[in-house]
């Protein structure tokens, strides 16, 4: 054996294993058919004999009690009938054993006495001679039959007996046999493997460390050749892994390089957190943004966060995972929306491992969402109103030319009585809001043409000689935009009625220009109380007011007007010395 193969050894191993198995196993399947014979005869023979004992037993019992009932005179007149029942209830077996025929016939004959003779001398009212035939001729021979029936009861539970320790002891002896035959199996299994694994060991312990420089980083390292078939094999297949890793081991390197640069690409910040938040890696992106904060995120402690931007913080710090959160970052660059996610990291097998933290910057896409919102709600109430508008504007036709004519034919004295004067006043203010409801709803493309601010403003400002405490200061570049001259004149007009309303028509509105970063803006100042806060989250709201007279349609419309015009309106400032607006147009 001793220049055996490895695999020729083993296979040797195994056959003399198998070999003591199998003849243990035939010995066992010996034993099992001993035990299987005895179970069935005991199955087949004594237990439905024992069963047969038991049950005359019973019955002869029972035939006595009924005779001895008669004998001492308490059932006279039923005592035939008692012995019949009993006879048809409890019956007779179809199959009886050979070796049981005799008492059967016993039986039978006992049976046969009752029925002919007693029941003959009980039917002639014969009971003494019934009583004597019966202490003398039945009793006796029903006594023999019972001591018989006990007899062959005993001796089949005796057999029963010797049939089971039979079975015990054959089960005994198949177990013992089994015990030597494993451990003399165990032996030699152990003697074998031993023989086996020395001869293994030592070329395994070489290819072992030879194997651990391959494994401390050294790939592309080269096993020798191994005189063993089976290692020199291995050796081979190692040498192939080897080279392979190296080939893959360049790869990795090479595709993580390539996943670092394109997450360095990703228009997202992202930050990873190792539970010990001992390490903390950052992305281009992430980097870049969080520079802004003036604060070293290795620096800050979770007990001590900074009040600026506290909820960014509290969230960098949270360990529980959420998607989605819309941060308003205060940066010095200015302030910045952010939606910032946190997903727990795991590693290979699911187990929590950190946390990954990623944030991206929707200040641009939250302005446009906000802007097509709003340009939805204008154009859903614009619908509205322009079909409320027509359905009111044509019966306020009829109701103004009749009071039209009601005014031509009523003097001054009944004109006052019926508030002719006043009731006009209301219908051209009703008049206005229809009007208003109609540019919102349809204001119409605007017919742009190179025209100047100051030209529309000196057209419109006239327009307002009559109010003599309002002064206007204009200070406006000459500067030529595409611009629709009438829609400008609508901005303008809004803007300057709600300044007047604010100013109880009395102070000075300034108009000024500035040229910077490709836009045009147009500032205009008035000096009124300011808008409240509420007043400035709903003020472009359509039909939201804060005067008792007002539509709350003037600011819509500029903004649907600006937005035709590709620019905005912007609310600058607002407090106790006045309200500015800013209108921005592209250059």
């Amino acid at each position: 054996m001793k220049n055996w193969s490895f695999r020729n050894r083993i296979l040797f191993t195994q056959l003399f294993i198998i070999c003591i198995f199998s003849g243990s196993s035939l010995f066992l399947v010996y034993t099992i058919g001993d035990v299987h014979q005895v179970s069935q005869s005991i199955h087949d023979e004594r237990l439905p004999e024992l069963s047969l004992y038991s049950k005359w037993t019973e019955t002869l019992r029972a035939r006595k009690a009924i005779v001895r009932n008669y004998i001492q005179g308490t059932n006279q007149h039923t005592v035939i009938s008692n012995y019949e029942s009993l006879i048809h209830s409890q019956g007779m077996p179809l199959y009886i054993p050979s070796s049981l025929a005799g008492v059967k016939t016993d039986i039978e004959r006992l049976d046969f006495l009752m029925i002919n003779n007693v029941k003959g001398l009980i039917l002639y009212n014969n009971n003494e001679a019934a009583r004597e035939f019966l202490l003398t001729e039945y009793i006796p021979l029903l006594n023999d039959i019972i001591a018989e029936v006990d007899r062959r009861q005993l001796a089949a539970l005796s057999l029963l007996s010797d049939q089971s320790n039979s079975m015990e002891d054959s089960i005994y002896h198949s177990l013992w046999l089994l015990f030597v035959l494993t451990a003399v199996t165990i032996a030699g299994s152990i003697l074998f493997a031993y023989r086996i694994s020395r001869h293994l060991t030592k070329p395994v312990e070489s290819l072992v460390t030879q194997v651990d420089t391959i494994a401390s980083g050294k790939y592309g390292y080269t096993i020798k050749s191994l005189e063993q078939i089976e290692l020199n094999q291995l050796a081979q297949s190692i040498n192939h892994m080897s080279s392979e890793l190296k080939s893959s081991f360049t790869k990795v390197v090479e595709s993580r390089n390539y996943r670092e640069q394109m997450v360095n690409s990703l228009p997202i910040g992202i930050v990873t957190i190792l539970d010990n938040e001992s390490t903390i890696s950052l992305n281009k992106e992430a980097q870049e943004k969080l520079s802004f904060l003036d604060r070293d995120i290795h620096t800050i402690h979770p007990e001590d966060l900074p009040d600026e931007n506290y909820d960014f913080w509290l969230l960098f710090f949270s360990k529980s995972a959420f998607q989605m959160k819309k941060l308003v970052m205060d940066l010095p660059i200015g302030h910045e929306v952010w939606l910032v996610s946190q997903v727990h990291l795991l590693d290979q097998n699911d187990k929590k491992i950190g946390r990954l933290l990623y944030f991206i910057d929707v200040t641009e896409s939250t302005k446009l969402e906000e802007r097509m919102r709003q340009s939805e709600k204008l154009a859903s109430v614009g619908e509205m109103a322009a079909g409320a508008a027509h359905e009111i504007r044509n019966p306020l036709a009829v109701i103004h030319g009749f009071l039209t004519i009601m005014e031509q034919s009523f003097s001054a004295e009944m004109r006052n009585e019926y508030y002719l004067p006043l009731i006009q006043k209301e219908i051209k203010r009703i008049n206005l809001i229809i009007e208003e409801m109609l540019l919102l709803a349809k204001p119409g493309a605007p017919i742009m043409r190179k025209s100047k601010i100051i030209d529309v403003l000196n057209e419109l400002i006239p327009l307002y000689d009559m109010e003599q405490n309002v002064q206007f200061q204009i200070d406006i570049c000459d500067m030529e935009l595409y611009i629709d001259p009438k829609q400008m004149k609508q901005v303008f007009h809004n803007l300057f009625r709600n300044s007047l309303e604010a100013m109880n028509t009395k102070g000075t509105i300034s108009i000024w220009s500035e040229h910077l970063d490709g836009t045009y803006k147009v500032l205009i100042k008035d000096n009124g109380p300011g808008m409240s806060e509420e007043t400035i989250q709903k003020m472009f709201e359509p039909f939201y007011s804060s005067k008792e007279s007002g539509t709350g349609l003037g600011l819509t419309i500029i903004q649907r007007i600006m937005e035709n015009h590709d620019g905005r309106i912007e609310l600058q400032e607002s407090n106790h010395q006045g309200t500015t607006f800013v209108l921005v147009f592209p250059v």
